[in-house]
């Protein structure tokens, strides 16, 4: 009787503590994206009130990759918009265009991620700090993540007066613009001109005498080719850095600078 009651009661033991380890390894629920409220970026960029902050609130925000780091002039960083606006995520990974090329659809699940301006870019990022998010929590997490649409990037057709704070992070399209003649001879970068950010401006003009540079690093692909001569179209990134406007080129394909300059 004793040897029938000490093995049940190993028994009971075992099945206790079979339920406990089924128990903890029980993962924790995450609504599917279909569950959680969309908003627009504008309204995700409108919550900031001036210093960095944690999103505690479980929302997604959709949009287009505008950006690429094919061409080496955007680092570790991906711009997206959609109808109102655009942002900036920091992602510690390279060769984001390989997942993430311009016009993949993507939603990031903002729940846990900081915001701030950062100089005049609104960036959505890691810690208190927004940093870069780390690779493995990119995997873990699925921040990005991608829709299955992709479609050809529509650019805003601007002209330089134009521009304001609204289109910050939005890809634009300039027309009727060329390099202004003090400028021919240059390369997109060079190390003599180089600013403490390693990166060269080039100034853009239109027919008017309406100016804004163009700003290239280092490890651009192109860095090392020389500006344009003529007049045409310029698609690029449009960010502001303080109060200062600026456009970044995503690919070189972007430049088509080739007809007759403005008349003097």
């Amino acid at each position: 009787m004793k040897k029938i009651i000490f093995i049940s009661l190993i028994i009971s033991s075992l099945f206790v503590s079979c339920n406990k380890t089924d128990f903890d390894k029980v993962p924790e629920y995450k609504p599917d994206i279909t569950e959680l409220k969309t908003i627009s970026i504008d309204s995700l960029k409108s919550m900031y009130k001036g210093s960095a902050f944690k999103i505690e609130d479980d929302f997604i925000v959709k949009g287009v990759v505008t950006s690429s780091d094919e061409s080496q002039n955007f680092h570790k960083e991906l711009f997206f918009e959609d109808e109102s606006g655009g942002i900036c995520l920091r992602l510690d990974s390279k060769k984001l265009y390989n997942k993430f090329p311009p016009g993949q659809a993507i939603y990031v699940r903002c729940k846990g991620l900081y915001i701030n301006d950062y100089k005049g870019t609104m960036q959505l990022g890691f810690g208190s700090k927004v940093g870069r998010l780390p690779a493995k929590f990119m995997d873990d997490e699925k921040i990005p993540d991608i829709l299955p649409e992709k479609q050809p990037v529509e650019a805003l057709l601007r002209t330089i007066p134009e521009l304001s704070n609204k289109d910050a992070c939005r890809l634009i399209k300039l027309e009727n613009v060329q390099f202004q003649e003090s400028e021919l001879s240059k390369k997109y970068y060079t190390k003599a001109d180089e600013d403490p950010g390693k990166a060269c401006n080039r100034i853009l003009e239109d027919c008017e005498g309406n100016t804004i540079p163009v700003r290239t690093g280092s490890y651009a692909t192109f860095a090392d080719q020389e500006l344009p001569k003529g007049k045409g179209t310029i698609t690029a990134l449009f960010q502001i850095h303080r109060s200062d406007y600026q456009l970044k080129i995503i690919s070189i394909e972007d430049v088509q600078l080739n007809g007759e300059r403005c008349s003097k």
